[in-house]
């Protein structure tokens, strides 16, 4: 229990924290400080992410719909492990839905500053999928002025502000995707397992298993190589989320909408790692579960007006390698190369929580079934990790048996590529 001095000096350290927040753009209003101290003083301390979601306005556009699910993570998990509505309603266009989320304020990365003081990095990150869908005045959906996003929010304050915009151009393409042939090919049967009502009207959920490429292991001849996946703290990898929306006249495209996390569920003891040599290169292959959801928005008659459908990645179970050939050994490494003579070990990504858009190259064509339809989506690899209490990134071990040096590199120098490369020159 605190007691009145520390939790004075709490709060007191939570205003000036909170002081600090950027005044450029948006500033945290005096309601939302109130509430963060007040939980605080109460010895419940809470941090918030605020979400600003741009509703679109143009020629033709009647009203919209916004929505806001979050998805589950270790600290907040939800009750089956699908996604939770945080917010749902009709929202005049042009404007801002300001969404709100509240939870514990519980430090999961610490950094050290200048003078060696010790200090709050980040709370736990958070996933949201936020649905915006305008309708005209003919009662249609208006593709053009309607979009899906995931979400990624590192909460490094206690109140943490996301601006999530609708940008127009992002709707004609698939974002996140690579240039150049798939790195592998697979497919996930979805199977429905639940079907009900909530605030928006009928939903389904259901799931699927697909194997889906992540990176390369290279090996040279005189040293074997294996891929490693800690369970403490377990590994965590970034993919391609998907989302679809359809409406009275007829069936949307499936489209990449964002990235979500996938926990690994299992690890890989020293005693079972398996060994690459001898100038073999394989291919690492993740069993992932993808978890889907349908979401029915029916109007004030109860008449269907459009559907929301959800596609991201939930948990890894597995792993397998498949062969690639020969390992084409650089003749010359790089400046930036590592000389060794030992065993080593690699972590494949970087110390901290590191969240971009850029995605490895490393990809996955998926055949998805559902209901007796079929279609195809590209999965990529995100050059993004979350590095805490809670997750890690996989490791690659090294076993030199020959004696003899040896240069190792992260491909383009980039540890978020989770590729290591080696070579004898």
């Amino acid at each position: 229990m605190l007691s009145k001095r520390n939790t004075l000096a709490l709060v007191i350290a939570s205003a000036a924290i909170i002081a600090t927040l950027s005044l450029v753009i948006y500033a945290a209003s005096s309601d939302d400080l109130q509430v963060i101290i007040n939980s605080w003083l109460s010895g419940k301390p809470k941090a918030m992410d605020k979400l600003l979601v741009e509703v679109p306005g143009g020629p033709g556009v009647a009203y919209c719909y916004v929505s806001v699910r979050r998805l589950a993570t270790t600290l907040e998990p939800t009750k089956d492990g699908y996604s939770q509505l945080l917010y749902f309603g009709e929202a005049p266009p042009g404007g801002l839905v300001v969404v709100r989320h509240m939870f514990n304020a519980v430090p999961v990365e610490y950094g050290v500053d200048s003078s060696g003081n010790t200090y709050i990095k980040s709370y736990e990150p958070k996933e949201y999928v936020v649905s915006v869908t305008c309708v005209g005045t003919d009662g249609r959906v208006l593709p053009k002025y309607s979009y899906t996003k995931y979400v990624n929010v590192i909460p490094t304050k206690l109140v943490n502000v996301k601006l999530v915009k609708w940008e127009p151009k992002a709707n004609a393409v698939t974002p996140g995707t690579s240039t150049g042939g798939a790195s592998a090919t697979s497919a996930c049967k979805i199977v429905i397992t639940e079907e009900g009502r909530d605030a928006e009207g009928p939903y389904k959920k259901g799931y699927c298993y697909t194997w889906v490429a992540f990176t390369y292991l290279n090996s040279v001849p005189g040293v074997k190589v294996a891929i490693k996946f800690p369970d403490n703290p377990e590994a965590a990898v970034f993919l391609t989320a998907f989302s679809k929306r359809d409406d009275i006249l007829g069936e949307g495209e499936w489209k990449a909408s964002g990235k979500g996390l996938a926990s690994f569920v299992f690890s890989t003891p020293s005693s079972g790692l398996k060994f690459v040599s001898d100038g073999d290169r394989v291919l690492v292959e993740l069993k992932v579960k993808y978890l889907y959801e349908y979401h029915e928005v029916d109007g004030p008659d109860g008449g269907y007006i459009y559907d929301d459908q959800l596609l991201y990645p939930y948990q890894v179970y597995n792993y397998r390698l498949i062969p690639a050939g020969r390992y084409s050994e650089p003749q010359n490494h790089p400046p930036y190369a590592n000389l060794q003579d030992t065993d080593l070990n690699i972590r494949l990504g970087p110390d901290n929580t590191e969240i971009t858009d850029e995605v490895t190259g490393v990809t996955t064509s998926l055949t998805i079934s559902l209901e007796g339809v079929s279609f195809t989506v590209t999965v990529n690899v995100y050059k993004a990790v979350e590095r805490n209490q809670f997750h890690s990134v996989p490791e690659l071990v090294i076993k030199d048996y020959s004696g003899e040096y040896y240069w190792w590199w992260y491909k383009n120098d980039d540890q978020l590529t989770f590729t290591v490369l080696l070579s004898r020159q």
